[in-house]
């Protein structure tokens, strides 16, 4: 927290939590959104996890875990539902930048860390009637790594 400045707070938080609220609202006051459709927030274990040294991150996400619970239940209403995707870490040429890093975290994933594909995966599940009775809930696509 020592290196945290009011500038890379705001950034976080728009990009994080700002930009989908913002768009959500959006989509649905032009009601964009029809009845049996599904939002789905992509958040992180970071969220839940306290990992030092990610707390604006982890703050960001957690605010769609808390935001999206609420709107679940003002949505069905409508037929909408919403849900939130919490992935660990995914195997991408920005986690992989240090290879001793990644390769020590990718120990504590007793099913390895995840890839691309099955956020995609996931992502599908939530957004098709294969989940059409699932609303207000945090998926955490973690793994099986052992929070701290």
């Amino acid at each position: 927290m020592r290196m945290l400045n009011d500038d890379f707070l705001r950034q976080v938080m728009e990009t994080n939590y700002v930009a989908p609220m913002m768009l959500t609202r959006q989509l649905l006051s032009r009601s964009a959104i029809r009845a049996g459709g599904s939002i789905l927030f992509l958040s992180s274990i970071a969220a839940v996890t306290g990992t030092v040294g990610l707390g604006p991150y982890a703050g960001s996400k957690a605010a769609l875990i808390g935001t999206m619970r609420p709107l679940a239940l003002e949505i069905a209403k409508r037929g909408i539902r919403a849900n939130a995707l919490a992935p660990g870490i995914v195997e991408t040429p920005l986690t992989t930048v240090d290879a001793s890093w990644f390769e020590g975290i990718r120990k504590r994933y007793p099913l390895d860390v995840g890839q691309p594909e099955d956020v995609a995966w996931a992502c599908l599940y939530f957004l098709s009637d294969a989940s059409k009775k699932v609303t207000g809930t945090v998926f955490s696509l973690d793994g099986g790594i052992e929070y701290a």
